[in-house]
């Protein structure tokens, strides 16, 4: 359990580790969130200063990336074999309607 770790980290009183697992703590929030909040858990936090891209691969681990509209939502498609992150022009403009740097 994240929460468990981020508790004795806490202990040794040292703000860079209390940040990182503040950070780790709100990436495992993305695997838990309903999908209707996940705009608020991406515009919020440390969160709201990565990049879209680089947190879309763990959106896609999610079990209803695709039931739950996900990848609807984001717009996003993965090029087979390079692994590069396209988004199309409507998807870059509701991504940046809910704030979200691409």
């Amino acid at each position: 359990d994240i929460a468990k770790y981020q508790e004795t980290i806490t202990l040794f009183k040292l703000s860079q580790l209390d940040e990182r697992f503040e950070m780790l703590r709100q990436l495992g929030n993305l695997f838990i969130v309903k999908p209707e909040i996940l705009k608020s858990v991406l515009n919020e936090g440390y969160l709201a200063n990565v990049d879209i891209k680089y947190i879309l691969p763990y959106l896609q681990a999610r079990t209803d990336f695709k039931s739950a509209g996900i990848d609807t939502l984001l717009g996003a498609t993965i090029e087979i074999g390079t692994g590069e992150r396209n988004f199309n022009e409507k998807a870059k403009a509701r991504l940046a309607a809910m704030g979200l740097n691409i």
